[in-house]
């Protein structure tokens, strides 16, 4: 049988061993933040854990989403200074396209654009 990897802090490139703390960044309410971790802790999102709130066991897995972002110079080559801003992100990342809502032929469609636009 073969053994893959432990998945523990210590065997993951993202694991930031200065610092104490999994590079994976979370945005939680509009606030970036980095969870602190020991070597030995197991994958935090590949874990269950006890949500207080809920008083439930929750797991991360559906609410994982991975965003890459990079500055690219006039080139289109990444550089580390100033750019433009480029970012890659997953379908329905940013909600569900208007589209899906509201069939571009309906009153609903239109209403909605007037008010968007704030047409008269």
């Amino acid at each position: 049988m073969k053994r893959g990897i432990k998945q523990i802090c210590k065997n993951c490139k993202l694991f930031d061993e200065r610092n104490g703390e999994c590079s994976v960044i979370i945005l939680h309410e509009g606030e970036k933040m980095r969870i602190p971790v020991d070597p030995e802790d197991n994958c935090f999102f590949e874990q269950q854990y006890f949500d207080p709130t809920t008083k439930a066991v929750e797991e991360f897995a559906d609410e994982i989403k991975q965003v890459k972002i990079w500055v690219e110079n006039e080139k289109g080559e990444k550089v580390a200074g100033d750019g433009v801003v480029k970012m890659e992100y997953p379908e329905g990342f940013f909600g569900t396209p208007i589209e899906e809502n509201y069939p571009d032929d309906s009153e609903e469609f239109k209403e909605f654009m007037k008010e968007f636009f704030q047409e008269d």
